[in-house]
């Protein structure tokens, strides 16, 4: 009588696929971290900021950003007013991550977020056709810190991604 076993093919094999789904929960329980998220919302307004920018400039019409504690939405100036822009793909209101906290200061001053945008609301950043723009510093932080990603604009001249320690 010869007894039935597993040959070591079979054992790799099975050893192989347990690795391989492992690897899949760990990765999909993962998840990307506050951080990251933090980093990725700071590059997005980065480009958004760059595109309305030159938006303005080609326009010939300035363009402003509302800051909100939980987002942000794009303005344009016309029939001498800021206008909210609502229904354009690019420049249409944002929303961040919950948890995630903006930090912004306008000229070297830290101003106050609100909740929700008001009716007769104004821009922080203006981005005028001339290709100015009102100089400002703006950090991205995860739940509980005051530190992560800033994202700077001078009065002229290109963003800069940095990471800060501002208490």
């Amino acid at each position: 009588m010869r007894s039935r076993g597993f040959t070591l093919i079979e054992l790799m094999v099975v050893l192989v696929i347990i690795g391989l789904v492992t690897s899949l929960v760990v990765v999909s329980i993962g998840g990307d971290s506050h951080e990251q998220r933090a980093e990725e919302e700071v590059k997005r307004a980065a480009a958004l900021l760059d595109l309305a920018q030159e938006q303005a400039i080609l326009e010939g019409k300035e363009y402003g950003v509302e800051w909100l504690r939980d987002g942000y939405r794009f303005y344009r100036f016309q029939n001498a007013q800021w206008e909210a822009i609502e229904d354009d793909k690019l420049f249409r209101p944002r929303q961040l991550e919950q948890g995630l906290v903006i930090i912004l200061y306008v000229e070297d001053d830290n101003v106050p977020l609100k909740d929700v945008s008001g009716a007769q609301a104004e821009p922080q950043i203006v981005l005028y056709s001339s290709g100015e723009r009102t100089p400002f510093e703006l950090t991205v932080a995860a739940p509980g810190s005051r530190s992560g990603p800033e994202l700077r604009g001078k009065s002229f001249g290109r963003l800069q991604l940095e990471f800060s320690d501002r208490t």
